[in-house]
């Protein structure tokens, strides 16, 4: 049976790149990328929190996804996390919540989600160092995306 993800990117050049990424590392374990509108087994939305309309897109966003596939997976990462976990947590129909850098293990959380859940998420705001997400070459975009800075 194939496996099927979709992602939703909401925000700054840094969550396209970190998005084409985890598609990429989706892909390599063999599910296949599918419109975020379709049906899909995973849904990740990589969020943003720079002002209360992207807070407020993220969350409408959130609630779609579990519309389309009651028995999906739906998985939140980015920004948004890291300053409202508590506020996401209200939400049902979230399974995983992720920080910024738990995003490099998105596949072990998603895999062993049926195990146990998981939602230790680090504070980005001591966090010195980039989580590198590794070497990208998928993109949805004519243009890749090359991360040079972390935001701070």
């Amino acid at each position: 049976m194939e496996k099927t993800v979709a992602i939703y990117t909401l925000g700054c050049k840094t969550n396209q790149y970190e998005s084409n990424a985890i598609i990429q590392k989706f892909i390599e374990k063999g599910y296949k990328l599918v419109d975020f509108e379709d049906k899909a087994d995973v849904y990740i939305v990589n969020t943003c929190t720079v002002t209360s309309i992207s807070d407020r897109k993220s969350r409408q966003i959130l609630r779609r996804a579990k519309q389309k596939n009651k028995n999906s997976i739906l998985v939140v990462i980015g920004c948004y996390v890291q300053v409202a976990k508590d506020k996401l947590e209200e939400i049902e129909d979230i399974d995983i919540l992720l920080g910024n850098n738990e995003k490099k293990n998105i596949i072990d959380y998603v895999e062993n989600f049926k195990k146990e859940k998981q939602e230790d998420i680090t504070d980005v705001m001591h966090q010195k160092e980039y989580v590198e997400l590794g070497t990208t070459t998928y993109t949805e975009k004519t243009r890749a995306v090359i991360k040079i800075q972390d935001r701070l």
